[in-house]
């Protein structure tokens, strides 16, 4: 979608499933998408902002509320618990990851 000429097709990826279930998703809900095109593509074609798993569990360590507004609560949140919150999250995958090939 960041190249000229892939932004239409982009869209109507988005448009066959994702767009529309992010917006029938109720506002105070919390949208979370890994990557940060999908995030942005979510910002652009569904006016909702979408937060980063990492960013979500930060928000947890800290005690943030998802009603809070989204800025505000990236504002909150210091590097170090992001850091380990991401870490914890791919230990959590890796160590899936390993179960599951047992």
């Amino acid at each position: 979608g960041y190249e000229n000429g892939h932004y239409g097709v982009s869209m109507k990826i988005g448009e066959h499933a994702l767009l529309p279930k992010v917006r029938g998703t109720p506002a105070d809900h919390l949208v979370i998408a890994s990557g940060f095109s999908c995030r942005e593509q979510i910002v652009q074609g569904a006016r909702r902002q979408a937060l980063h798993l990492s960013e979500v569990l930060a928000m947890a360590l800290h005690q943030g509320t998802p009603n809070a507004s989204v800025a505000n609560q990236r504002a909150r949140i210091g590097w170090k618990p992001l850091a380990a919150a991401a870490a914890a999250t791919a230990v959590t995958f890796a160590a899936t990851a390993l179960i599951r090939r047992r």
